[in-house]
């Protein structure tokens, strides 16, 4: 896609540090309540949104079964149809 260029992985204390801007800026941006729905776990960004927001203001959706039912996320496993379509109307419905 070629969308980025010299980007790198954080590491360490990096991603809580990256997450917690993320968040910052997003809230501060859009204000405190509002909706947001994340593609793949990223547990950082997560938890720093789940710190922050209300519960039914986050949706999360990964492919990874092991990801379901994790404390403070809400994950559906897999892109099958029914789950995609679950998770775009429950996004609409935000």
């Amino acid at each position: 896609m070629d969308a980025a260029e010299k980007t790198i992985h954080c590491k360490n204390e990096g991603p809580e540090l990256c997450a917690g801007e993320i968040v910052k800026t997003i809230i501060d941006k859009y204000n405190a309540d509002i909706k947001v729905g994340i593609v793949g776990f990223q547990p950082a960004i997560i938890n720093n949104f789940s710190k922050n927001l209300p519960a039914q203001n986050l949706k999360v959706i990964d492919l990874d079964k092991e990801n379901i039912n994790k404390k403070n996320m809400v994950c559906l496993s897999g892109m099958a149809e029914k789950w995609r379509k679950t998770f775009l109307k429950s996004l609409m419905l935000f």
